[in-house]
């Protein structure tokens, strides 16, 4: 029997971190529920869509 996945993790390393939030949100549908540090060094990121 496999196992059931009920929601993933993964990293990417990319170089424009705003950028890459912002496709994700503005193309995807993705809810940017982190960005920072802020204001102007944002170095990381984390997006989620649905209740995962």
């Amino acid at each position: 029997m496999k196992p059931d996945i009920t929601g993933i993790a993964p990293f990417f390393i990319v170089k424009n971190v705003p950028a890459a939030l912002s496709f994700y949100r503005d193309r995807l549908g993705f809810d940017i529920t982190f960005q920072g540090p802020e204001p102007d060094d944002i170095f990381f990121g984390i997006v989620q869509r649905g209740a995962a």
